[in-house]
Order: C-alpha cells, then sequence, then structure tokens
C-alpha cells in the first residue's frame, strides 16, 4: 500500500528536478504595463489635465506667485489626486480580472501517480504523471501515448485549422493544449509547466479579457454626448456671455465696484479680469464631463464576477455577467445549458461537463447545481440595475452643479463652487459613487420584474428621471437661494463683505457635498420607499459614506487655503446636515408621483413624428 505521504512526497521532489505545471504567462506583466502606459499615454490628453494646468497657471498670472500659487496649486494636486485614484482602480479591477482568469484556467483532473489514482489540479502535474484521456479532455502537458483505443486528437487550438490526427505506437507524441476528438487512452507526462508546448505559447502571449460589454458601449456614448453639450454648449455661452458682460462695463465686485471701465481699465486688471472668467468656464468644464460613467461598468462587473465565484459560477468571459441579466428563457441540453435561441451566454457544467463545453462556455457552473443557475441570472439583473443606481446618482450631482454654477456665473458674474471643491465633488461622483452604488448585492425584488433588454431598453427610465429631477430641482432651488440670499439669510450683513462671502460660499460647496451623500442612500433604491433596506451588509457603501464625510470635515476645518474655504460654526454645520436629511424625505414624495410606462424618448420621438406630419400635411395642403 503507497501512503498519501508518499505521493505528496513524489509530487513535490519531481516538481524540483522537472519544473511546475504552472506557467507565468504575458498577463499579469501586460496588465500593469497597460494600466501604467495608459495613464501616462492619455494623462496629457486628459480634459481634467488640460483644464487644471490651464486654470493654475491662470491664477498664477493673475494672483502672483506668492497667492496664486495655493489655488493653482491645490487644483494641480486635486487633479493629480484623481487621476492616481482612478489608475489604482482600474489596477485593482485589472487583478482580479487576472485571478478569475488564473481560476478560470485550473483545471482539475486524475492522474495516476506511483500506482495510486488522484485528483489534482492541472498545475500540480508533474513530469512521470500517468494521465487518462477521454472524449472533450484538454492534454495537460507533453507526454507519450501508453494506450489508446481509437484516439483521436484536435490540433486546432495551436494551429488555428481544424486537423484531427490520430494517435497509435507509429505516432505517441501529445502535446499540451490539444484536445481529445475521439476515443480513449493513457498519456506518460513528459514535460510540464513552460517547458510544454501549451504553456511555452501562453507564456508569450497576452489575454486581453478586458473587453468592451454592449452597456458599457452604450455607457461611452451618452457620456460622450453629454460632456460635447456641457462643454461646447454650456461652457462656450457661459464665456461669451461673461466676457460680453465684463468688456461692457456690467460686471462688479463684491464691494459693487465696476470691475471694467473702457478708456480707464489699465490693460494689466483688464487681462486679470478675463482669465478670472477664463477660470469660471474651465471651472464649468470640468464639472460638466461625467467620467463616472464608463468607470461604473467594469468595477460593477469585477465585483459580480468575484460574488459569482462565490456562488459556485466561474465566469468566462466578462460580458457575461451583463448579458445574463437579459436572460428569459433557458435552454438545456447534455453539455450544458444555454439562453435569448441558442441568443447571447453559453453555461457549462463544470463536474459533468466536457473541457470542450466548459472552454466554449462563457459561465462554468462548478457544482452542477441548476439553483446556482438562478444565482448568476440574480446578479447579471443585478449589475444592470446597480448601473442604473449610479447614472441617477450621477446624473443628480452634475446636473444640479452645472445649473448652480451657470446661474450664478451669468447673474453675478462668480460661481459659488470653485475648481478645486468641484473636483472633490468629480471625485465623489466618478470614483466613491460607483465603489458604493456599484456593489450592491442582488434582492428578490430584482427577480420579480422583466429581464433587461440589450438595446432596446432605456438605459435611463422614467423613474430614474423623476427621482433626479426632483433631487436636482430641490439642490439647484436651495442653493441658488443661498447663493443670492445667503448674507441676509446667515445672518452675515455685520461682517465684512470678502468674509461674508467666504462664509456663504462654504455653506453652499458643504451643504452641496452633503446633499450627495444623503443623496447617495436615495440612489440605493430608486423605486422604494425604505431606502435602508438590507443597508447594514454593503459595508463597502458604508465604509465609502463614512470616508467621504470624515474627509470633507477635513476640508472644511483644516484645508481651508487651498479650497477657499473658511471654518464653519456649529449652527452652519446643523444648517447643511439639515438641508441634506431633507432630501430623504422629498424622495419619498417623489417617489409617490406616477410616471408613464412608456419611455420619456418614446413618447418625444411619437410628439416629434406627429409634429413633422402636420407639418407635411399643412405644406400639401398650402
Amino acid at each position: 500500500m503507497i501512503s498519501l505521504g508518499r505521493v505528496g512526497t513524489v509530487g513535490v521532489r519531481r516538481k524540483i528536478i522537472f519544473g511546475k505545471g504552472k506557467y507565468w504567462d504575458a498577463w499579469g506583466h501586460w496588465t500593469t504595463d497597460k494600466v501604467i502606459t495608459t495613464h501616462q499615454c492619455g494623462f496629457w490628453k486628459s480634459r481634467s489635465v488640460r483644464d487644471g494646468f490651464v486654470t493654475y497657471f491662470a491664477f498664477v498670472v493673475q494672483d502672483g506667485s506668492r497667492e496664486g500659487w495655493y489655488d493653482g496649486g491645490s487644483i494641480a494636486f486635486a487633479v493629480m489626486f484623481v487621476i492616481v485614484v482612478k489608475a489604482i482602480s482600474d489596477y485593482i479591477q485589472s487583478l482580479q480580472i487576472q485571478s478569475l482568469n488564473e481560476e478560470k484556467r485550473n483545471i482539475h483532473l486524475q492522474v495516476i501517480r506511483s500506482g495510486r489514482r488522484i485528483e489534482i489540479s492541472i498545475y500540480d502535474i508533474v513530469v512521470g504523471d500517468v494521465v487518462p484521456l477521454n472524449i472533450g479532455d484538454r492534454i495537460p502537458a507533453n507526454g507519450v501515448l501508453i494506450t489508446g483505443h481509437s484516439l483521436a486528437i484536435d490540433e486546432s487550438s495551436m494551429t488555428r485549422e481544424r486537423k484531427i490526427v490520430h494517435k497509435d505506437s507509429r505516432d505517441p507524441f501529445l502535446f499540451s493544449g490539444f484536445k481529445v476528438a475521439d476515443g480513449s487512452g493513457t498519456m506518460l507526462v513528459t514535460s510540464v509547466g513552460i517547458n510544454a508546448d501549451w504553456g511555452n505559447h501562453r507564456a508569450n502571449i497576452s489575454e486581453d479579457t478586458v473587453e468592451e460589454t454592449p452597456l458599457q458601449g452604450r455607457l461611452n456614448g451618452l457620456a460622450t454626448l453629454i460632456s460635447k453639450v456641457e462643454e461646447y454648449t454650456v461652457a462656450v455661452c457661459v464665456l461669451i456671455v461673461l466676457l460680453v458682460r465684463y468688456f461692457t462695463g456690467n460686471s462688479k465686485d463684491a464691494n459693487e465696484n465696476v470691475l471694467f471701465i473702457a478708456g480707464t481699465t489699465k490693460v494689466g486688471p483688464a487681462i486679470d479680469g478675463a482669465i478670472q472668467i477664463v477660470n469660471v468656464a474651465v471651472t464649468i468644464v470640468l464639472v460638466a464631463v461625467p467620467k463616472g460613467l464608463p468607470l461604473a461598468v467594469p468595477l460593477t462587473l469585477a465585483y459580480a464576477m468575484r460574488k459569482m465565484m462565490a456562488d459556485k459560477a466561474l465566469v468566462r468571459r466578462l460580458s457575461a455577467c451583463e448579458t445574463i441579466g437579459s436572460a428569459t428563457t433557458i435552454c438545456s441540453e447534455k453539455t450544458g445549458t444555454l439562453t435569448l435561441n441558442q441568443a447571447d451566454i453559453g453555461l457549462a457544467m463544470g463536474i459533468s461537463g466536457t473541457e470542450v463545453a466548459k472552454e466554449s462556455s462563457d459561465i462554468v457552473i462548478l457544482d452542477d447545481d441548476f439553483a446556482s443557475v438562478v444565482k448568476v441570472v440574480r446578479w447579471g439583473q443585478s449589475v444592470y440595475a446597480n448601473i442604473q443606481k449610479f447614472i441617477q446618482f450621477h446624473l443628480t450631482v452634475n446636473v444640479a452643479a452645472l445649473i448652480i454654477n451657470v446661474v450664478a456665473a451669468v447673474s453675478s458674474g462668480d460661481v459659488p463652487l470653485n475648481a478645486v471643491q468641484l473636483l472633490w465633488v468629480n471625485l465623489i461622483m466618478d470614483t466613491l459613487g460607483p465603489l458604493a452604488l456599484a456593489t450592491e448585492p442582488p434582492t428578490d425584488r430584482q427577480m420579480h420584474r422583466p429581464p433587461f433588454g440589450q438595446s432596446e431598453s432605456p438605459i435611463i427610465t422614467n423613474i430614474m428621471l423623476r427621482n433626479s429631477l426632483i433631487q436636482a430641482l430641490y439642490q439647484v432651488t436651495l442653493l441658488l437661494v443661498l447663493s443670492f440670499q445667503g448674507r441676509s439669510l446667515l445672518n452675515l450683513e455685520g461682517d465684512t463683505i470678502s468674509h461674508a462671502l467666504k462664509v456663504k460660499n462654504t455653506l453652499i460647496f458643504n451643504s452641496f457635498v452633503l446633499l450627495q451623500i444623503f443623496n447617495e442612500f436615495n440612489a440605493r433604491k430608486p423605486n422604494e420607499f425604505n431606502v435602508f433596506k438590507g443597508i447594514t451588509k454593503n459595508y463597502l457603501f458604508m465604509g465609502i459614506v463614512g470616508v467621504t464625510v470624515v474627509l470633507q470635515v477635513i476640508i472644511i476645518e483644516f484645508l481651508g487655503k487651498f479650497t477657499s474655504t473658511v471654518r464653519l460654526n456649529r449652527s452652519n454645520w446643523l444648517i447643511s446636515v439639515i438641508i441634506g436629511f431633507l432630501s430623504w424625505p422629498l424622495a419619498v414624495l417623489g417617489k409617490l408621483i406616477p410616471v408613464p410606462k412608456t419611455p420619456i424618448g418614446d413618447i418625444l420621438a411619437r410628439f416629434y413624428q406627429r409634429g413633422a406630419s402636420r407639418s407635411s400635411l399643412y405644406r400639401r395642403r398650402e
């Protein structure tokens, strides 16, 4: 009798002499290089970087190197901080995908070692093992045929051409990576890992699995559309209006002094005033670009992939996490299960399914339990729902910040939310927001509604629009009242104009950030009244909210020189918290407002078509 201890010892000794079955492919190095290179190459192309450095030099020119450095330097630091955070986020995501790829290739098989049949990972196979081969198996290492019965090998995985080769005593050599097309046999392992053909091939190629999913493509288009409309329309219009106001003598400072008088104002002050106007336009652009929309998809998918693995489902293709949420019918066959008319995802059983079925599938059910398929569909629906939650949150922040700054800029020539403050808001929108909202676990309620469509279903639903518009309207109204009447409402009329302006703008900034923190809770449940349901199970959400609150306190109380803010007293902090808290009952009241089932886009399209047909009819009559 040979003990398991001796079997293990033999395996360890052979690994030392002949090498390990595990190979290090180019993926790890490629991932790191890709993330670093992408951010290096895209650094100077980034709108935030360009706009941030333009604002930096503008402040230095306007206020001098001694004072202008604080504003400009803080903007440059904030831009760098946002970029680094996003780079780290991308890198963590790539590591998660690398780990899943490693698990994806971790096939378990039976071998005969030291006369005993044992089950091992493909990474633990060693020279001298005897491997049984059956139809559908992938050859795990290089070896020679011992016994064979009508053994036929498919070599297309290496040659990329369909080629079936029969193996017998005249041609006994077998190579890793090939598949058993027919027959059966046993082989003696002669080389493993990097020394085997498949391992050497894998070590010299990279596996780019960071694909653009259908939903990510749609969000990229939406983000591009929003940024172009806001940047090239709103920002340019504001710039023109402010320049006209300034050079026609209609712009005044906090002390009601006219900033530009034709024939009187010198060139230097006139240029400084124009630069300040450019800063205002750049500030609007900083909040206009919705960079967080495409980021939400890979974050959500990477999180879902990890959770699916815990539910005994191995995801082999990233977009499968998203597409499975659109499944309407699941049809079963011998080698696994297929979903949408043979229309998007292949699922294979991990135990009873053949290696061919698992290789060609998108998701492998590791425990062969059909209940795990239901869990997979739950996570697929959760992916789409979480992305919609983030979009609702993102739209509210984006619209509110843009309207507040545009209205204030056009009416008074200045903005209550400066560039540094908006970069902090951008970080909340683009990085912390996706992390908090894109990691919500699935709920039973999601399974009681129809599946999401891949292209026909609107990304932004009527419910999302209702919730976003109600919250944005509340934020815009309240903060604009503070912007125009804050000095009297806050009893600051006895202070100097400069200090009163700083206190008022600090309160606006603080209230705006706290509104977004409270609104993150509202975004968790777009169509449910209890937004706190299940919140204790999402530790990441609670952690991100806590970190955001702590950082906001630090910014207000200790970083005023860099953010152009002043410390707030207890009364002003209480006002900010109450303003944020009121968004919760407002969200409950808003959900009582019914919305049409027909998407708003379809309704507008019908009105447009009716108008066009009537116009055509009138022309014919004329």
